[in-house]
């Protein structure tokens, strides 16, 4: 990386951060990704945030934010194989943001051809799907993050 790059870098940080984290404070967003032709720039508020980055005014939003990844849950792995990602009614995988029903099958772990249904213990939020569908997991691995309705 350039020097000039570095600088470009910086520039976009120090004006494009503040604007982020204001639309992310105004509409309660948990990331948020823009592009243009010259640039990229996302944000993401999750357990790894560090809130030294961000100015003072903004810091009762990011306890709130945190707060509310806090009150998140992992969907674990109950065994090693492959994770895919449940369907739902319309046959879609699931997606952040959906509703799902106690009991209803989110995803599953497919060992030796044999496939282990993951069902929600609760009703609850999918807010992040960790594994790419099809991915080896491990046992107790997180697969999806969620809160409880």
């Amino acid at each position: 990386m350039t020097e000039e790059q570095v600088k470009q870098i910086k520039k976009i940080l120090k004006t494009d951060l503040k604007e982020f984290l204001k639309i992310m404070k105004e509409n309660e967003l948990y990331q948020m990704r823009v592009e243009d032709e010259d640039k990229i720039l996302g944000v993401s508020l999750n357990c790894y945030f560090t809130r030294k980055d961000v100015t003072q005014e903004f810091n009762e939003k990011v306890d709130k934010c945190l707060e509310k990844i806090d009150k998140l849950e992992d969907m674990k792995s109950h065994m090693v194989g492959r994770f895919y990602v449940g369907t739902n009614k319309d046959g879609e995988l699931y997606k952040s943001g959906e509703k799902i029903e106690k009991g209803q099958v989110v995803g599953f772990i497919e060992t030796m051809n044999i496939r282990h249904d993951i069902k929600a213990n609760s009703d609850c939020e999918i807010i992040n799907i960790l594994v790419d569908n099809g991915k080896v997991v491990e046992y107790g691995q997180p697969v999806m993050q969620y809160k409880i309705n």
